[in-house]
């Protein structure tokens, strides 16, 4: 299978000088004219440039370019006919390259797997000119070579087969089989990724597809075409997909609802860096109610709440989405901001039995100071001008954890998180579980209602504290804490809560 594309990890540069110095395939001082065998290289009729961290690997025909690597690191595990060079960067040779031409490093590294071959010469250089000539090459050529045709990756486990995607009472354990199609021209790009999804308690299947094109050469703009027919819940929910299944399957606490969406979407996207984004995407969709629960759960009962119905009418909506994110780490975020709002306008011109314009917006804010301290600010803000049907609508579900998981919904949300936390020193036996742990204090604040409702509105807040400790953990971030409910007498509403963003899976 092709691993065309996959980044690759960055040795320490002592070993990478030391393994350059003493390498058997080092060229000797007396070689051949090195400058010479760099021009001779650039002279074959077609050059593949990369301009990021590759690996080529998994077809069992040769390779007939020039590869360059310009800039980054490259790892070959295959045959190739032609000459390899890489400037400013690490070179791997693994155990299935076979390479019938020169290695030419510039200012480079070399890392040879026994089972490598190499034909013809390996040499370093690290001149001006020598710089001045591949940069000079690269310029003159137009395009990335087109040797690789669309390419197959499939989304399993890496024994093959299913791969789980999680724990519902609707669907039990639904598993899935996924694959891709990547366009290794375009820098890895996913033109085509799709899933089929069956579940383990009922007879369904569902899947989840998106086909994605480049605008342009940069690949900053791009249109996406999505269809899907799912089992799905909105995005009202504070809990991660993780976190939720495993407290459904072992306790029985399932904190969201479920309803069957298909359809199709279709859109242009705007990208900003590596994950920032704006997008303008038409929705054209229907809904369908979901009533059986799943038979079974790891220890006690089932205590899940019935999932309530939606309105199975098309629902036909255009959405401008966003997101600007900053954030120095997905997971163990110390600093940044992760900024995402969406608009979405419904029926009128464009159809269905659904008409409304909403929005949504939040913001969250992460700073850490002298290394110990660190705060966290997340402000949410939705509302819409009329009432919403339920698979759009809003939950305060989880996000106030000193009150029930489903007590305050609506067309209307307000939510402020406060969060400061102390990093406390290493203990020999906390150690072998967290390689960072603190000690938390958190404030929220906040409501859902409908706009209808004449006893509530956005100045009747609701609001609880908790206290407690957060560990990051090789598996993900794992806290306890103890939460107060600040709207009942002080021996009242508390409770204890368990947090679990594990990232096992993703």
């Amino acid at each position: 299978m092709n691993l065309f594309g996959r980044k690759l990890q960055k040795p320490a540069m002592l070993a990478a000088a030391l393994f350059a110095l003493f390498s058997p395939s080092r060229a000797a001082a007396d070689g051949p004219d090195k400058l010479s065998l760099l021009k001779r290289a650039f002279n074959a009729d077609s050059v593949l440039v990369f301009q990021a961290d590759t690996v080529l690997s998994g077809q069992p025909s040769g390779v007939s370019e020039t590869i360059v690597f310009v800039n980054c690191n490259g790892a070959v595990d295959r045959a190739v006919n032609g000459s390899v060079v890489i400037l400013n960067g690490e070179l791997g040779l693994r155990r299935e390259a076979k390479l019938a031409g020169d290695i030419i490093l510039v200012r480079s590294s070399l890392f040879k797997s026994r089972g490598a071959e190499v034909a013809g010469e390996t040499v370093s250089i690290s001149s001006t000119d020598a710089v001045r000539e591949v940069n000079s090459a690269v310029e003159d050529r137009s395009s990335v070579g087109s040797a690789f045709p669309i390419h197959l990756d499939m989304w399993t486990n890496p024994m093959g087969g299913f791969r789980v995607e999680g724990y519902d009472r609707v669907d039990g354990f639904s598993v899935s089989w996924g694959f891709e199609l990547v366009q290794p021209d375009w820098k890895d790009f996913r033109v085509f990724s799709a899933k089929v999804i069956s579940s383990t308690s009922r007879q369904a299947i569902g899947f989840d597809s998106r086909l994605r094109v480049p605008l342009d050469k940069e690949q900053r703009w791009r249109a996406e075409l999505g269809a899907r027919s799912l089992t799905d819940t909105n995005g009202r929910w504070r809990l991660g997909d993780l976190e939720n299944a495993i407290k459904a399957f072992v306790a029985g606490y399932d904190h969201r609802y479920y309803f069957r969406r298909e359809g199709f979407s279709a859109g242009v996207v705007r990208l900003f860096g590596r994950r920032s984004r704006i997008g303008l995407i038409y929705r054209s969709e229907r809904f369908a109610s979901l009533f059986n629960q799943s038979p079974f759960t790891l220890v006690g009962a089932e205590n899940f709440e019935p999932n309530l119905p939606v309105d199975g009418g098309p629902l036909h909506g255009l959405a401008l989405e966003g997101v600007i994110d900053t954030r120095n780490d997905l997971y163990f975020t110390l600093t940044g901001s992760r900024l995402a709002f969406e608009a979405e306008l419904a029926g009128g011109a464009l159809g269905g039995d659904h008409g409304f314009a909403r929005y949504v917006f939040s913001l969250e804010r992460w700073d850490t100071f002298n290394s110990r301290h660190h705060t966290y600010l997340w402000l949410k803000l939705a509302g819409a001008d009329q009432s919403l049907p339920f698979q759009r609508g809003y939950t305060m579900g989880n996000a106030l954890r000193g009150h029930d998981n489903f007590a305050y919904s609506g067309d209307r949300m307000v939510l402020i998180q406060a969060a400061y936390g102390y990093s406390l020193p290493t203990i020999p036996v906390v150690e072998y579980l967290f390689f960072r742990w603190q000690a938390d204090f958190i404030y929220e604040t906040g409501t859902a209602f409908f706009h209808n409702d004449p006893s509530e509105s956005f100045s009747d807040l609701k609001q609880d504290a908790g206290f407690g400790f957060t560990g990051n953990t090789i598996m993900g971030r794992v806290g306890i804490h103890l939460f107060q409910d600040l709207d009942k007498s002080i021996h009242s509403g508390r409770r204890i809560t368990v947090t679990l963003n594990i990232n096992v899976f993703e």
